[in-house]
């Protein structure tokens, strides 16, 4: 069993990204057999519950996982049932949160696919906890013509506009609840889409 504060529980289709760290700071993304990876709810289901974000979880893993070729965290599941140990408080991640130049390889909302296969693979990541202090989430429209939650924020002087997939973010927002300038963010980067890993706001924590 790998054990994991839960930092992402992400829509993925009509499935679940789900991420988290270890206590020693370690990103860790479960990934299944399916192509590209999701969690299926027979597959993380507690009980009949979701994985909530700040649960202590301890999952059977594998020692490995296929990374895609930018997601050097992933671990393969293992059979097994999941289970809750507790929860943390969220002022307790600060410690965790990151502070780089740029979110995750770029300064906007994407990565070139050119620049991860340019990246030696110890330098590759695909999972960033950062804490902001002036968070604005709206409601827009997709390119596909679905409502999309985006989340725009500075971080290390730069100004992002990145789609929200927490679910549980997404509705309170849809449903007009205004949520805290101040939190934590999961970012994550996907898979590839016309020459691009876009980035993901996975999780809201607010503080």
């Amino acid at each position: 069993m790998t054990r994991i504060i839960c930092l992402a529980n992400s829509r993925k289709n009509t499935n679940r990204c789900i991420a988290g760290l270890t206590r020693g700071g370690v990103w860790i993304r479960p990934v299944s057999k399916l192509s590209d990876g999701a969690i299926t709810w027979r597959m993380r289901k507690i009980g009949q519950e979701e994985p909530r974000l700040l649960d202590v979880l301890d999952i059977p893993l594998e020692t490995h996982g296929p990374d895609f070729g930018h997601q050097p965290e992933n671990r393969l599941l293992a059979p097994g049932e999941w289970i809750r140990i507790g929860a943390v408080k969220a002022t307790s991640l600060v410690e965790f949160c990151e502070k780089k130049k740029v979110l995750l390889h770029t300064d906007s909302d994407r990565v070139p696919e050119t620049l991860i296969a340019e990246t030696p693979p110890a330098k590759r990541y695909s999972l960033q906890l950062i804490s902001v202090d002036d968070a604005t989430f709206h409601t827009t429209t997709s390119v596909r013509r679905n409502r999309q939650i985006r989340a725009t924020f500075s971080y290390a002087a730069h100004k992002y506009s990145i789609v929200v997939t927490d679910p549980i973010a997404e509705d309170r927002v849809g449903e007009g609840e205004k949520l805290s300038k101040k939190c934590i963010l999961t970012v994550s980067m996907g898979g590839p889409y016309d020459g691009n890993y876009f980035k993901f706001v996975a999780a809201v924590i607010e503080l």
